[in-house]
């Protein structure tokens, strides 16, 4: 199954390459051997991180112990307060919007959604609250009901354009049934795609970051329903010339329909094939980010189960490392020289700064290499948890919009 997955030859030649540039500075690991065999039970939970475009090369190789493995015996290894967190509280974080609205609609795939769901609200004033819901039983869902007919885009219009040390523009529209927002555009064509949004609605806004100042580009938006369904407007044209804010014919406070005066928000389930369909309507307008914790709602996988009932999972990870170790001094055994070139590691959020649930700390808060790069493989270069360094920057940074 897992060599199945390498069947792309630019995915084998980079990881090839990158493998033998860096080979004389990766370090065998003290227990590196005990790290031959993981995909015998997380194959399951590798094969998205498999399919990337980019792959770590000790992951694409299979050599887990490169990052995976303790330094020094376990028996002998002190204490790692920050990683003895990490079982107190696992959220997969599953789907997120920053556009800061009051409904939001996520696809939730079924075989990562467990016994609740977390809900964390970011509000325009950089405000979190945090929520949680019990998810009911799948198959007593009703299922989404299909209309037969595509959506209608209406409303599309530029809503900012923003110059400071980063230059956005924030394009907006309408559609009459839930879908997904997307913007192709570019300076004489449209070439160039904004990033798949993973939130559903009626209401849509894409930030555009690649831009230059002082140009005419053109643009359409793109809606694509549940069912596969895509809709595109006819090209429309904005300048970065000068800033611009469009007045608000959206109202942003308030309770929604069928909201009580206390609630902070309502959640709704339905059936989407094997998924869940999660409509949240919210008090207040807020930038949502949806992860998923309990106990999983799907039978063991055999592998897991003859673990538990033979007791060998022990041994067999007798030498993993902590999340301290391996998202940050095991990325020094390869890229130690680019220790003066990259983003400060090992460090708190300045005063008020709050970091995005996508972009994981320490249990204590602390940045990490992990925070901006995903460790097993990425879509983008550098292995970067967004497309380009203005996205991943302004995730936290946003003061420099």
């Amino acid at each position: 199954m897992r060599r199945g997955l390498f069947t792309s030859f630019s995915i084998i030649r980079f990881s090839i390459f990158c493998s033998c540039s860096l080979g004389f500075l990766l370090p065998l690991s003290v227990n590196a051997h005990d790290f031959k065999s993981c995909d015998s039970c997380h194959a399951p939970d590798l094969a998205e991180d498999y399919g990337r475009i980019y792959l770590h090369p000790p992951f694409a190789l299979e050599e887990c112990g490169k990052c995976h493995a303790a330094e020094i015996p376990a028996d002998q290894k002190p204490k790692d307060k920050s990683a003895g967190q990490l079982d107190r509280r696992k959220i997969d974080w599953l789907a997120d919007t920053s556009m800061v609205y009051t409904s939001h609609v996520f696809l939730l795939p079924g075989g990562k959604v467990r016994d609740n769901l977390v809900i964390e609200m970011r509000e325009p004033d950089g405000k979190f609250s945090r929520r949680e819901i019990t998810v009911p039983i799948l198959n007593d869902l009703a299922e989404v009901a299909d209309s037969g007919q595509p959506s209608t885009i209406s409303d599309v219009r530029v809503l900012k354009v923003e110059r400071g040390v980063f230059l956005s523009v924030t394009i907006g529209w309408q559609t009459d049934t839930l879908s997904y927002a997307q913007v192709r555009y570019g300076n004489r064509d449209l070439s160039l795609t904004s990033e798949p949004g993973k939130r559903l609605g009626l209401r849509h806004e894409v930030v555009l970051f690649n831009l230059k100042p002082d140009q005419t580009y053109r643009y359409s938006v793109v809606s694509t329903d549940l069912f596969g369904r895509t809709e595109a407007s006819e090209p429309r044209e904005f300048s970065t010339s000068d800033p611009y804010v469009a007045p608000s014919t959206v109202a942003t406070s308030g309770n929604p329909p069928g909201m009580g005066t206390d609630e902070v928000f309502a959640g709704n389930f339905k059936r989407f094939g094997a998924d869940y369909l999660l409509e949240l309507n919210l008090a207040q307008p807020a930038a949502v980010y949806v992860g998923s914790n309990g106990k999983a709602r799907q039978k063991i996988l055999p592998a897991l189960s003859a673990i538990a009932a033979t007791g060998k999972e022990n041994a067999s990870h007798k030498g993993l490392s902590g999340q301290a170790i391996n998202s940050m001094k095991a990325c020094r055994n390869c890229h130690s020289k680019q220790s003066t070139a990259t983003h400060p590691v090992n460090v708190f959020p300045k005063p008020g700064m709050t970091i995005p649930p996508e972009y994981p700390t320490l249990p204590d808060g602390r940045i990490t290499c992990g925070s901006c790069h995903i460790s097993h493989s990425s879509n983008y270069e550098y292995l970067a948890r967004k497309r380009g360094k203005r996205e991943l920057c302004v995730g936290c940074h946003k003061d420099m919009l």
